[in-house]
């Protein structure tokens, strides 16, 4: 089924619960975050660790060498009072099938339901 996402025509991926490939997207950009050096104004210490991916859509590029996956993944965060909480965030990946490569573009965090 075609939803619109954010204005874009994106196919919802169903079973996700099953699917290794999306679960390894799902843990990859929340990997890649965790990698990442926030500008000075927001560093914090928190951690956040994979749990799963809730919701995963696959959207049309222009270029069809390259795939985009909108993931809503649940993770387990845990801040500098080391106070574990879960939550949820919404990572953006898109995958080039030619250099058979993966680059996040965002990871925010979600607040739909």
């Amino acid at each position: 089924m075609s939803h619109s996402v954010y204005g874009e025509d994106c196919q919802e991926i169903l079973n996700i619960e099953s699917n290794d490939y999306v679960q390894t997207l799902g843990r990859f950009t929340v990997v890649e975050y965790s990698h990442e050096e926030p500008p000075i104004s927001l560093r914090v210490s928190i951690n956040l660790t994979f749990i799963s991916v809730l919701r995963a859509y696959r959207c049309s590029l222009e270029h069809k060498d390259k795939e985009k996956y909108i993931l809503i993944v649940k993770v387990e965060q845990s801040d500098p009072t080391h106070q574990n909480f879960e939550t949820k965030y919404e990572g953006t990946v898109v995958h080039n099938k030619v250099k058979r490569s993966w680059d996040n573009l965002a990871f925010l965090p979600y607040f739909g339901e």
